[in-house]
């Protein structure tokens, strides 16, 4: 496979232009096998096998055969479909100067991607229309925005939200580093808002909303303690009667957080990727520093959690939200007790066992499941902290 990756490289013109300021060789391990891949101004000029030991690369990216092979394949298997989730899982290694590597982060995966057949994509919808709107007329979507104040740690916060639909209150919580755009799908679904007031909100810091005042002579730092309060404020500031609250990532490891705290306050939680703890598995340091993107790091980060098999539309539209980022915001929350990107291992100690329901998935997290299908709060996650997993609650 590795003989295609040159062809599979120069023949993708996209990939060659977000590359243009790529000149270096690194080096492939596959098994016992090295091999020296020579980049220019994003073009691959060359891939032959190692043969001088004094022969080298600005970095080096190894993994066993059969890791390789596996990731090659059109669908990988979990763990095995992007080189971050393979360094996550200890199935590879990079080793070198890694600032080239970080700095072209997206770049260099997609190259190592690039000879993985990928799957048919769907046709893309001529000038983002749906069937029948007609040229010149808007096509009106459901959403409404709206800017207030919230008081927020001590601080006056200007918060953008918006909402769509009537009846049960269901507030959503976007991920580290991005904003509530990630729920407009969810805010369009008529199955939904018929049942539901869907409301998304941006964090402080995030999206449209902006930074407490003086935030340029402070470090951004979302405490857990810091996030519970901020969305218990948001729904008093609404008066929300006991709200579904449904989070991503950081949300989705809140949102226990909130079940545990405060059962009576909300109807029902559903964490989207949620875990009870999550330990780092990358330096934090690269997501701000002067001589990285620190937007396009944190979308290169997070293409790893998109599956190969997702359409190229959504995938890009996903990590543009991502680029957008503020610095060093992408790290999300840190425990109140650690200082770590890891929730408090208070959630395992206060659960209750043997009333959990959690189902793995690698589905789209664009439409939630009834809160009343629901089952009682799951005692920690089990699986691993990165497993696409959701776990829902209910209370009474």
């Amino acid at each position: 496979m590795v003989e295609r990756l040159q062809a599979s490289v120069n023949a993708d013109a996209a990939l060659v232009r977000r590359g243009r300021w790529v000149s270096l060789d690194f080096v492939l391990g596959i098994g016992d096998e090295d091999w020296i891949v020579s980049i220019e101004r994003g073009r691959v000029a060359g891939v032959e096998r190692r043969r001088l030991a004094t022969r080298s690369g600005r970095f080096s990216i190894r993994a066993a055969r059969a890791v390789w092979e596996e990731f090659w394949r059109p669908v990988p298997r979990r763990g095995h479909h992007d080189l971050w989730a393979m360094l996550a899982a200890g199935l590879a290694r990079v080793d070198g100067d890694l600032l080239p590597l970080v700095q072209h982060l997206q770049y260099f995966k997609d190259v190592l991607a690039a000879p993985r057949s990928r799957p048919e994509q769907p046709a893309a919808r001529a000038g983002g229309r749906p069937p029948g709107t007609a040229a010149g007329h808007p096509d009106w979507e459901p959403i409404v925005g709206r800017y207030f104040t919230l008081r927020v740690g001590g601080d006056d916060c200007r918060i953008y939200v918006e909402e769509a639909g009537r009846g049960i209150p269901l507030v959503c919580l976007h991920t580290a580093g991005a904003d509530a755009r990630q729920y407009r799908h969810l805010l369009c679904d008529p199955e939904i808002t018929a049942h539901y007031r869907v409301i998304a909100f941006d964090l402080p810091w995030h999206g449209k909303s902006t930074p407490p005042p003086g935030w340029r002579e402070r470090e951004y730092r979302l405490t857990t303690d810091l996030y519970v309060e901020t969305v218990r404020a948001f729904c008093r500031a609404l008066r929300l009667e006991r709200p579904v609250v449904m989070g991503c990532s950081m949300g989705g490891r809140v949102v226990l957080h909130l079940a545990l705290r405060h059962p009576d306050e909300f109807r029902a939680v559903i964490a989207l990727e949620g875990a009870d703890r999550v330990e780092p598995y990358y330096d934090l340091e690269w997501l701000h520093r002067p001589d990285v993107h620190g937007g396009e790091v944190c979308a290169a980060f997070v293409s790893g959690q998109v599956a190969p098999q997702s359409p190229d539309e959504a995938r890009w539209e996903t990590l543009w939200m991502y680029m957008q980022s503020g610095p060093g915001v992408f790290k999300g929350a840190t425990s109140t007790s650690t200082g770590t990107t890891a929730t408090s291992t208070t959630a395992r100690r206060r659960s209750t066992p043997g009333a959990a329901r959690s189902t793995c998935s690698r589905a789209s997290t664009t439409r939630p499941a009834r809160p009343s299908a629901c089952s009682p709060p799951p005692g920690g996650s089990r699986g691993p902290a990165r497993s696409s997993c959701r776990a829902s609650a209910t209370f009474r």
